[in-house]
C-alpha cells in the first residue's frame, strides 16, 4: 500500500502531543526525518514519493512547537530521540535509518548517537554544525558570534524578529520568500521557481508557524549552544551531503562535522546550494534504504564520481554531468 498520511498524532509519556507523517510505502522500510529550522512534517513529503518505489517510507515528526507537537519548555537536542522513541515504539519499529535536512542535522545526529545499532544508515542534507564548538569560533566573523551569542540566549531581539517572520508567512508567504531573495543563493532561487517546489516550502513554512514562531526560536537557541553530545561517539554509518554554493551553511561546518564522526562520508556537491536535496533525493535514499548493496548504495548513487581523501572521512565532489543533471 502506497500513501500519504500527514496529520497523525500520537500522546508521549509525559503527555504531551506529538504530530508526525508518513509518506511512501505503508509497510516499508522506515526512515525517520527531522525537519529544518523553521520547518514541519510537511517537508517529508518529496523524500516520502521518491521512497515508496523504493519499498520504502519516510515518517517525518514535528518537533516541539511546530505544526503539531506541543512545545516542550527547557528542552534540549539530545531529548530528541526520547520523543522519535515513543512514536517507533507505537508503530512497533525496531530498525530504522535517519534524514534529517539543515537544521534537523543536528537532531538526526542526536538520534544516530542515541539509538545506536537501531539505525542502519544516517544522511544529513546541508546540514547545520555546532556555531558553539572551538572549531567555529575560530572560522565565525564577528558578526556571526555576536548572532550566535545572542541567538544562544533567545534574547528579545531574536525572538521579535522570529514572530515578525511568522507573522509575514501566515498572511503573505510569498512575500517573506521575496524578502529573503537577497540572501538565498541564486541556484537556490531558480529551484524555487518551480511551481511544485514553491508549493511545498510555502505549505512547509505555513505549518512550521501555525503555533508562531516558539519552536523556531527553541532551535535557533539550541542550535547556537554545544549539543549535549559527542560527534566522535557516534557509531553507525552517516553521509552528509551539502552543496558548495550553500549560503545558509558555510560548508566548512559540513566538513567539520563529517571530519568529527568516525568514518563518516561527505558529498560535497557543485554547482549546488542549501536546497542540493531536492535534485539528489534519489542519491540520498539509495544510500539509506536496507537491501540495497553496500554503501555506497547501488543505482544512482554508485556513478562514477572523482573523489578525494581528507582526514578521516571521504569527499565526494558531484558535478552536475557526474549527478547524470
Amino acid at each position: 500500500m502506497v500513501g500519504l498520511f500527514t496529520h497523525n498524532t500520537i500522546v508521549l509519556p509525559d503527555g504531551r502531543r506529538l504530530g508526525y507523517a508518513e509518506y511512501g510505502h505503508h509497510e516499508g522500510f522506515p526512515i525517520v526525518y527531522s525537519h529544518g529550522v523553521p520547518g514541519s512534517r510537511l517537508s517529508g513529503l518529496l523524500a516520502g514519493v521518491l521512497a515508496a518505489p523504493r519499498g520504502a517510507r519516510v515518517i517525518a515528526l514535528d518537533r516541539p512547537g511546530y505544526g503539531l507537537s506541543e512545545p516542550k519548555p527547557g528542552r534540549r537536542i539530545i531529548d530528541w530521540p526520547e520523543d522519535v522513541r515513543a512514536v517507533l515504539d507505537a508503530l512497533e519499529i525496531e530498525r530504522f535509518a535517519l534524514l534529517g535536512h539543515s537544521g534537523g542535522g543536528p537532531y538526526a545526529c542526536a538520534c544516530a548517537y542515541a539509538f545506536g545499532e537501531r539505525v542502519t544508515g544516517t544522511a544529513v542534507t546541508s546540514g547545520m554544525g555546532p556555531v558553539a564548538s572551538v572549531h567555529a569560533s575560530r572560522r565565525l566573523t564577528w558578526r556571526q558570534k555576536a548572532f550566535r551569542a545572542t541567538a544562544a540566549h533567545a534574547r528579545p531581539a531574536i525572538r521579535f524578529a522570529l514572530s515578525r517572520a511568522a507573522e509575514s508567512v501566515v498572511h503573505d508567504v510569498d512575500a517573506y520568500l521575496a524578502g529573503r531573495a537577497s540572501s538565498t543563493a541564486p541556484v537556490d532561487l531558480e529551484v524555487l521557481r518551480r511551481p511544485t517546489i514553491r508549493a511545498i516550502v510555502q505549505e512547509d513554512l505555513r505549518e512550521a508557524y501555525a503555533q508562531g514562531a516558539g519552536g523556531t526560536v527553541e532551535d535557533v537557541r539550541l542550535l547556537a549552544r554545544p549539543w549535549g553530545f559527542p560527534l566522535g561517539e557516534i557509531r553507525t554509518r552517516v553521509d552528509l551531503w551539502h552543496g558548495e554554493q550553500d549560503s545558509v551553511v558555510p560548508l566548512w561546518l559540513a566538513t567539520h562535522v563529517a571530519a568529527a564522526i568516525p568514518g563518516a562520508r561527505a558529498h560535497i556537491v557543485r554547482d549546488a546550494g542549501h536546497l542540493m536535496a531536492i535534485d539528489l533525493m534519489d542519491e540520498v535514499l539509495d544510500t539509506l534504504i536496507v537491501g540495497k548493496s553496500d554503501h555506497p548504495a547501488h543505482g544512482s548513487a554508485q556513478r562514477a564520481v572523482p573523489r578525494i581523501r581528507v582526514g578521516r572521512f571521504g569527499v565526494a565532489r558531484l558535478s552536475p554531468a557526474a549527478r547524470g543533471r
